[in-house]
């Protein structure tokens, strides 16, 4: 049988595929017959008989497989390479660069993978690679977070595939990782400007919209919630025949949030002390920060709040509401700027139309 020479598509790189050579004795109009290389993560499925399934004798995969190292060595990514046979897993130096490691400081084994992953995305990488063992992938492209030497977690993408013999049986695994920590910062940052951007258009068109004061805050809360990361908000002001500060527009994700005026998370204590103190309070610990009163710490600890952050609504030297909200995770800090920023658009409203129009 007149042996050639046949390229298959074997992995994807950067939106290219890289081209594996591997030898073989089927026909043209075989090879024409196989299937596109599959999208990650996409089972593999059986096909017409390949020259290895008819010709084992003339199938050796080790070649293809360290023409594919070699040309995943050539990139600026770490790599790795598993043979399955003897057990033994080589991480590259600069996988380990990666994530902020000497190639000394790392042992080269499947612990050391596992022990890195985030918590959150152990579960679904360890999965994945029990599915190319299984036989159920044949390659992949998989997101998830590493910690770092310095504590912190970068994100990166792993691409990689998982090389058989012509029994089947699975002998080599290896890929390449690509850092996305930039690339996700930069994409999150869009998305902050973003959700930024839709809150000052709502309060906006609010703004434009004026039928009521009341209205207007309930407006703003509104867009605060759909926009934000915030698990709850409420604007308290004066209203005329009421003591002190009332809460006159609210918000929540939070369903136990929505009771009466007396069962607010946020107590007349701490509203009072924003107002008095003309500056904002930000609580990090929510659920343990003194500045908070115990019943607050409570509900931050039984609702899962971390993050509490009030403004006063000041016109000139006047303070005429309080702005107070809630969240499950720490806000970025463009956030509470923007919040900060509106907590003068809305106190600057105040004077376009008198709150006592909705004493009633």
């Amino acid at each position: 049988m007149k042996r050639y020479r046949r390229a298959k598509r074997f992995l994807f790189r950067k939106n290219k595929a890289l081209l594996v050579l591997l030898c073989g004795g089927a026909s043209d109009q075989e090879t024409a017959r196989r299937e596109p290389f599959m999208d990650s993560n996409t089972p593999a499925t059986p096909g017409s008989p390949s020259a290895q399934d008819t010709h084992p004798e003339l199938y050796d995969p080790q070649p293809a497989w360290e023409r594919f190292l070699l040309a995943v060595q050539g990139a600026n990514d770490g790599y790795y390479d598993w043979n399955l046979l003897n057990d033994e897993i080589y991480l590259s130096p600069r996988w380990k660069e990666l994530i902020g490691y000497s190639d000394a400081e790392l042992s080269n084994c499947f612990e050391t993978w596992v022990g890195l992953l985030h918590p959150e995305d152990r579960e679904q990488a360890t999965a994945t690679t029990q599915r190319l063992l299984a036989g159920k992938l044949s390659q992949y492209q998989i997101e998830y977070r590493l910690r770092h030497k310095d504590g912190s977690y970068r994100w990166v993408r792993s691409c990689g595939a998982i090389l058989r013999d012509v029994t089947g049986k699975p002998i080599r695994l290896g890929g390449w990782h690509i850092d996305l920590t930039e690339l996700k910062r930069v994409t999150e940052r869009l998305q902050q400007q973003t959700q930024i951007v839709n809150v000052y258009l709502d309060v906006s068109l609010a703004l434009a919209r004026w039928i009521s004061w009341r209205i207007f805050l309930q407006h703003c809360v509104d867009a605060l919630v759909a926009h934000v990361p915030l698990a709850w908000v409420c604007i308290w002001a004066r209203e005329r025949g009421r003591y002190g500060f009332v809460p006159l527009a609210r918000n929540s994700r939070v369903l136990s949030a929505h009771g009466g005026e007396y069962h607010l998370p946020v107590g007349v204590l701490t509203v009072n002390r924003i107002a008095v103190s003309r500056q904002r309070l930000l609580s990090r610990e929510a659920q343990h920060d003194p500045q908070l009163q115990p019943e607050e710490q409570a509900w931050a600890t039984r609702e899962g709040m971390s993050f509490f952050l009030g403004y006063p609504l000041m016109v000139e030297s006047s303070v005429v509401g309080v702005l107070g909200l809630f969240a499950r995770e720490p806000l970025a800090e463009e956030f509470i700027e923007t919040l900060g920023l509106l907590a003068l658009i809305i106190a600057q409203a105040s004077e376009r139309i008198q709150p006592e129009e909705d004493q009633d």
